[in-house]
């Protein structure tokens, strides 16, 4: 046998000798432990009197563009349609536009005078969910944060 050959036979036989096996994997995604927040705060469930809940736009404020938080809006809608635990009324950016002069409203920020009693009125609403963007990168890797508030709608907003 010629001295080039030996290193590819020997090769060959480390290769068969070794056989199939891979290597352990750990996907602890998919097994857990999974991640529980520590800083959830919240009623573990919801109110009884809650039926009808306005979804107002979301708010991208300095974090996403209007374009990004605009196509965000019909997602969230979707999705909280499917959890079926209250009816969704969204309220579109063009409406806020009409009726309060901006497109959209932060949990954080000042509410028009007349805005709760408008959603109570036109909308038979007994609640006003605020949704912040936090966190939006929609490149590699992709981020998004998110804050939501929902606030009753009684005699007083409760946050």
């Amino acid at each position: 046998m010629p001295r080039t050959l030996l290193p590819l036979f020997a090769a060959a036989a480390a290769g068969l000798l070794a056989g199939c096996m891979s290597p352990a994997i750990d996907d602890s995604a998919r097994t857990g432990p999974f991640y529980k927040p520590a800083n959830l705060v919240g009623d573990a469930q919801l109110p009884a009197t809650l039926h009808r809940v306005v979804v107002l736009p979301i708010s991208g404020g300095e974090v996403a563009p209007a374009e990004s938080t605009a196509a965000l809006d019909p997602v969230f809608i979707t999705e909280l349609q499917k959890e079926n635990r209250f009816e969704i009324v969204a309220l579109s950016r063009d409406e806020c536009r009409l009726r309060f002069h901006v497109e959209e409203f932060r949990s954080t920020g000042v509410l028009p005078h007349d805005f709760v009693a408008m959603l109570q009125r036109e909308h038979a609403a007994d609640a006003v969910l605020f949704i912040d963007l936090t966190v939006y990168k929609p490149y590699r890797p992709i981020t998004i944060g998110v804050r939501t508030k929902l606030a009753t709608l009684g005699n007083e907003v409760r946050l």
